[in-house]
């Protein structure tokens, strides 16, 4: 529109002539389209309002509470992810880890990459709820595998889907040659209890001899071959007996053991030694049934007795002897989950003695003490 009114204005100076007008008067003109068509463009251009914003960088927090674990020849690294970014904002777009290593018992040496993380697809690291466990084998040295005797240094970053890395975080970790495996390794069950014994192994795994054992830790499992990372005992065990309490009767549970020779964690593990089970098991026997009365009657003798109160009481047994306080023997092989009992099996004029004893439901059933003899026949 701007240009047009300046055509205008060039057709009313000079008429159809274009090359009428003065130059000095031409140049005027010139420079009026110059500066309406550069005031167009300006305000045109692009739309735009304000300045432009620079988009923001976010710089991922680093890795919390990271842990090298020495397991034989293999570190086991474990790491919390990072709560907030850098500025403190929450992560929304963490991507994964990098992991790196350094054999810093060298006088000089050099972090290098081991492996990075990718939360899509984790594998060979574990993931569950917040935390990484990730188990370093050497498979990237030459010759493969971490080496006794060696300090490792391990740098763990975080980095998000810009690919910016946080900062680092270190843990370090000796791997000194641990124990063999201890030897005899047997559980003893106990009501609500698991007694484990062992006797302490003599020399390293590479043959060498022991002289630095520390100790020992145990693990439990209530699946065949699963456990976890963290022993039962509270403290490193110094003794060659474990007593495992607060278990549930009639429950199998399994155990390892390893030799430990280091006094404060990260224990320096051997290898476990041989799976061992334990089922707990009630063994206090029922108290004896009370009361027992035998009424004589037609060609039979009733019997009745106190119902007992044990929780566990699985039933009753009933004793038939002819003679008092001794010979007894079991009158029907199934047991009786009544407080009453018909001996059908007597002949008249014969005197008959009775005794009565309770069960529990273990599986190998404790029975108690018997109740106080009546007799009784029919006539």
């Amino acid at each position: 529109m701007e240009i047009k009114r300046v055509w205008g204005l060039v057709s009313r100076v000079c008429g159809q002539n274009l090359f009428c007008f003065r130059p000095s008067l031409f140049i005027v003109l010139l420079l009026l389209l110059t500066f309406y068509s550069s005031l167009f463009t300006l305000f045109t251009a692009c739309g735009r309002k304000g300045d432009p914003k620079v988009p923001v960088r976010y710089v991922p927090g680093a890795v919390e509470e990271l842990i090298a674990i020495p397991k034989e020849n293999t570190v086991l690294l474990r790491w919390k992810f990072p709560e907030k970014n850098e500025d403190g904002s929450p992560i929304k777009d963490l991507a994964g880890f990098v992991i790196l290593r350094a054999d810093i018992s060298e006088s000089v040496y050099e972090y290098k990459k081991v492996s990075s993380i990718d939360l899509d697809k984790p594998e060979p690291s574990i993931i569950k709820e917040n935390m990484v466990v990730y188990v370093d084998k050497g498979d990237d040295l030459s010759p493969r595998g971490l080496s006794y005797g060696k300090t490792y240094g391990y740098m763990i970053l975080s980095v998000n889907k810009s690919k910016i890395l946080s900062k680092e975080r270190v843990s370090k970790i000796t791997l000194s040659v641990p124990p063999s495996i201890p030897g005899s390794f047997r559980a003893t069950p106990g009501e609500g209890t698991a007694t484990l014994s062992w006797t302490p192994p003599l020399k390293r795994i590479d043959g060498s001899e022991l002289t630095d054992l520390k100790g020992y830790n145990i693990y439990r499992s209530k699946e065949k071959g699963i456990y976890g990372d963290r022993p039962i005992n509270a403290g490193l065990i110094v003794s060659l007996t474990f007593r495992d309490q607060g278990l549930e009767n009639n429950i199998a549970y399994y155990y390892i053991i390893k030799a430990v020779n280091t006094l404060t964690p990260p224990w320096n593990e051997g290898p476990p030694s041989d799976e061992i089970s334990a089922t707990p098991q009630r063994m206090t026997p029922p108290s004896p049934p009370k009361r027992l009365i035998a009424v004589p009657a037609d060609n039979k003798i009733f019997l009745t007795w106190d119902e007992n109160k044990e929780i566990e009481l699985a039933g009753y047994r009933v004793y038939r002897s002819l003679s008092s306080k001794t010979g007894y023997s079991l009158l029907p092989p199934e047991t009786i989950f009544k407080t009453t009992f018909t001996d059908t099996n007597v002949v008249p004029k014969r005197k008959y003695y009775y005794r009565v004893t309770a069960i529990d439901n273990a599986l190998k059933p404790n029975e108690s003490l018997p109740s106080e003899e009546v007799e009784a026949q029919i006539k």
